[in-house]
């Protein structure tokens, strides 16, 4: 079997890629055509790489693969794809396509710098064409059912949760002397893993200023990229100078992210509840954490209240002021610890894969 893989973003720091990528390399030989050369390719696959991070070459590049290949399935990862959907049914009208909604961008939510030009490539091609597709994917069962009415899909989206585990092996001496000396006075840790992002998409200030609050009994550790936002900066700033409780220490690798979760005490994933795509949103990040032990603080939307509610493994704060959660968190630690240790023991982590293919072939026949 012949599959085209067309995915615009980087396999080798996005796990669900990198998942779907071993999923179709198993189902057959796949030519993967990508921006970003893989660190690791799987067996039967053969990466097309663009020279640069160009959408349009992207675009001309995955079209010259699939007029080549022929394949027996097209597997388009997000909305940068849809633009392959009217391309693929006029010149092989008997391939197959599979597409990964992974984010769900509706409600008048255009991303980018030049919003009329994604506009009419992206946004309005999934809306346009999505009806088209042989199998839609969706990250939880919410996003599922918003897409069904919202794009008139005659089935419900096959859902393939954001489950992710850091199997990166951990160099623990590097990790001590780098990082050690954050756990020396066992205080009372949390990490969060979403940078210091634009404050739209994620709630970083209200979290600087809730450790502000808590004082020196708490520390905060923050990973990931900055966006260089005025207003993060100036309060990271004034937390250094008043209290010092939060650590920012830049995009790390998944081992080092690996270690600082083992070594701490909860999980934090918030989201700014403004656009659809945040909203239902639930980040493989909880899952992370969760696969070293972690309870997690949780913004306030629908799949976080349905993981909250069904397995107790944390708590969902209501209010930008999060200090009351983690102090819910912390008095009764052991037993979210434990909810947390129960649930991630009913999920068959290691065959998700596997299920995933038995699923796509099941229900393309």
């Amino acid at each position: 079997m012949e599959i085209v893989f067309c995915y615009y973003d980087n396999v080798n720091y996005e796990a669900r890629g990198a998942e779907e990528l071993t999923c179709l390399s198993e189902l057959g030989h796949v030519s993967f055509v990508t921006h970003s050369y893989p660190n690791t390719i799987p067996n039967n696959v053969d990466p097309y790489v663009t020279k640069k991070k160009s959408y349009l070459e992207f675009v001309l590049l995955g079209k010259k693969v699939i007029r080549d290949v022929k394949p027996d399935i097209v597997f388009l990862h997000d909305d940068y794809c849809a633009i392959f959907i009217q391309y693929i049914k006029k010149t092989l009208p008997k391939c197959k396509i599979v597409y990964d909604m992974s984010e769900l961008r509706i409600g008048g939510h255009i991303k980018g710098k030049h919003p009329l030009i994604t506009k009419y490539l992206i946004t309005d091609q999934e809306y346009e064409h999505l009806r088209e597709v042989d199998l839609v994917m969706a990250a939880n069962i919410e996003r599922a059912y918003i897409a069904k009415g919202y794009f008139r899909l005659d089935d419900i989206p096959l859902v393939f949760d954001n489950i992710h585990r850091i199997d990166d092996v951990v160099d623990y001496e590097a990790c001590e002397n780098k990082y050690g000396h954050l756990f020396e006075n066992n205080i009372f840790t949390v990490i969060y893993t979403g940078g210091l992002v634009a404050k739209k998409e994620r709630d970083i200030c209200g979290l600087i200023k809730t450790f502000e609050k808590l004082g020196r009994d708490y520390q905060l550790i923050v990973a990931g990229k900055t966006a260089n936002d005025p207003e993060v900066d100036a309060l990271i700033e004034h937390n250094a100078k008043n209290v010092g409780n939060i650590n920012y220490l830049g995009r790390l690798t998944r081992a080092e992210l690996k270690y600082l979760y083992s070594k701490s005490n909860i999980n934090v994933v918030l989201f700014n509840l403004t656009v659809i795509n945040n909203i239902y949103c639930a980040s493989g990040k909880l899952y992370e954490g969760f696969f070293e032990g972690l309870p997690v603080l949780l913004s306030d939307n629908p799949p976080h209240v349905r993981l909250c509610n069904d397995y107790g493994v944390g708590v969902v704060s209501k209010e930008g002021d999060y200090s009351e959660a983690i102090k819910k968190l912390q008095s009764d630690y052991m037993t979210y610890k434990t909810n947390v240790k129960c649930y991630m023991e009913s999920i068959d982590y290691d065959n998700r894969v596997h299920i995933l293919r038995e699923e796509i072939i099941k229900r393309l026949q």
